[in-house]
């Protein structure tokens, strides 16, 4: 099985959630090569204009905050293929959320520790009522923008991590 691994960032240009409404999810999209027609099996956008000021200036897309996320090793999990990784269980079948670590601290000043499964299910990345509970892609999108920490709290240990997905053709 073929695997593309894509860490995306969201530029804030387009609305990623009207794009979708006003066009990806009202009409069927085709690429055509030649005489065939190819359906994409998924769409996103990822602008690689960068955002302007009305001086049109270049404006940076800066980190916004820090967020910190329990590490409860029921929801989120330890990969147990890559260590490194730690996977969320409302993943599908062929995309999955992950979070690569990048660097552990010891304790330090916490503004607010968060249920991670909390976070994702009262959020707008997560329908209870579709088979597909939880929309990757928008949620890698939105964490893109923040540091991201999982803490042990036994163990007062912050684990800084970045957030992908791995799409499986």
């Amino acid at each position: 099985m073929a695997q593309s691994q894509r860490h995306l960032r969201s530029t804030g240009i387009v609305d990623d959630n009207k794009l979708q409404d006003s066009l990806t999810n009202k009409y069927t999209i085709f690429f055509v090569n030649g005489d065939e027609f190819i359906k994409p099996r998924k769409l996103s956008y990822t602008s690689y204009y960068p955002r302007r000021d009305k001086d049109w200036n270049v404006v940076q897309n800066k980190i916004k905050d820090t967020l910190y996320f329990k590490l409860d090793n029921e929801y989120v999990y330890q990969s147990k293929v890559n260590p490194k990784w730690y996977l969320i269980k409302d993943s599908n079948d062929k995309q999955h959320l992950f979070f690569e670590k990048q660097d552990i601290q010891k304790g330090s000043a916490i503004n607010k520790l968060i249920n991670f499964k909390e976070f994702v299910e009262s959020s707008r990345f997560y329908n209870k009522d579709r088979k597909q509970k939880l929309y990757e892609t928008s949620l890698v999108n939105f964490l893109g923008n923040y540091v991201v920490y999982f803490v042990k709290t036994d163990e007062r240990e912050l684990i800084k991590v970045n957030v992908g997905e791995v799409v499986y053709d």
